[in-house]
């Protein structure tokens, strides 16, 4: 059996560019309809542009609002949120299109050049950027909530800014050796955009570590720190009453972070699980012919892309901030009817307040 990886299998085993096999493992003879038609490829297919749609659109506006509103530039919180956001864009428009395309189509047809870089963009975009994005919101948030006074001196926009332009460009370094690796072959008569014999499972790994177990054990390990400061400040009683109180309006946003964290999980881990228990098999080629295997596989696959369209709408659902300016943009608002749309949002603005709060995205009276 020839050990040139397809293209196809790229795409089908992992939201990023990892296994290497072979061509006849894509075929994937035994799944419902021949490759690139059927309707279980039809319906797969139409989910990954309905993904793309709502994607777009949902992180789209919360761009939107962050950069249009000035109360909600002025969270470091929301900046990072912001940044996740402008990675799921990204992937849903450069990357998911060509992904949808190899679904039913899976012959690498756009040139050597962008089979090194769409290698590179893949991950990053799709998980790197996110991941390292929310470990370092999970930082952040220790930071506020273990020292308020310092972090109102250090939190800045600007140093946001840098931090979020900083973690792109540790996200393309990191893997730019997949680019370097990855090239064009011909395999009877059709070019695959694929990794070298052998290099699938160390790859595969190196994701894992890289875009899952990493950043989970590092925002792990700050919840733990979160959670023993905050159970240490409500022991100490009424003697610390306002920062007992200080650290409970913070962790509301803390508790949003933490949601869009265990999304971020649970959506990956299934197709890591996946990814790590068929890079074991030593018979690929019988796995692959199973309807379940194929049914588990598509499914993780769905599940890891649906993750760039969720959290918006967990902005929307615990966020008032968030809904107060949707509501703003519709034509439907009270304010748009000539009405005093019911707001509950108060905003602290004195310099000697040491419970001073700025909008998120997540909440309606959050510090930063």
């Amino acid at each position: 059996m020839d050990d040139t990886t397809s293209n196809a299998d790229l795409y089908f085993s992992n939201a990023t560019p990892a296994n290497t096999y072979t061509p006849e493992y894509s075929y994937y003879s035994e799944y419902p309809g021949e490759m690139g038609g059927g309707p279980f490829y039809t319906i797969v297919f139409l989910v990954f542009i309905g993904i793309i749609l709502v994607s777009v659109a949902g992180n789209s506006l919360v761009i939107f609002i962050v950069l249009r509103y000035r109360n909600m530039r002025i969270s470091v919180t929301n900046f990072y949120i912001m940044n996740v956001a402008l990675s799921d864009v990204v992937y849903t428009l450069f990357c998911m299109p060509i992904t949808s395309y190899l679904f039913l189509s899976y012959y690498w047809i756009f040139g050597e050049f962008l089979c090194k870089f769409f290698s590179i963009l893949q991950p990053v975009a799709t998980v790197q950027v996110t991941c390292t994005t929310l470990t370092v919101m999970t930082v952040d948030r220790y930071y506020v909530i273990i020292s308020p006074l310092q972090s109102r001196q250090t939190r800045t926009i600007p140093r946001a800014a840098v931090i979020s332009v900083a973690v792109w460009i540790f996200s393309f370094i990191v893997h730019i050796p997949s680019g370097v690796l990855y090239r064009i072959h011909i395999h009877e008569e059709h070019p695959y955009c694929n990794l070298p014999e052998g290099a699938g499972r160390g790859y595969l790994i190196f994701l894992f570590l890289s875009t899952y177990f990493i950043p989970l054990t590092i925002i792990g390990i700050c919840y733990g720190l979160i959670l023993s400061h905050l159970w240490k400040l409500s022991r100490n009683g009424s003697s610390k009453e306002t920062s007992v109180q200080t650290a409970t309006k913070k962790w509301k946003t803390t508790k949003i972070v933490l949601t869009v964290i265990l999304l971020f999980a649970l959506c990956w881990l299934p197709i890591h699980i996946f990814n790590i228990w068929e890079s074991m098999q030593t018979d690929a080629s019988n796995i692959h012919n199973s309807w379940l295997v194929a049914c588990i596989h598509t499914f993780s696959l769905c599940l890891a892309y649906a993750n760039s369209c969720i959290n918006p709408f967990v902005y929307a659902l615990a966020g008032t901030s968030f809904r107060k300016h949707i509501d703003r943009l519709s034509p439907w608002s009270a304010k748009r009817r000539g009405k005093a749309p019911n707001s509950t949002t108060k905003y602290s603005l004195q310099k000697n307040d040491t419970s001073r709060t700025e909008p998120t995205l997540m909440s309606h009276s959050t510090h930063l």
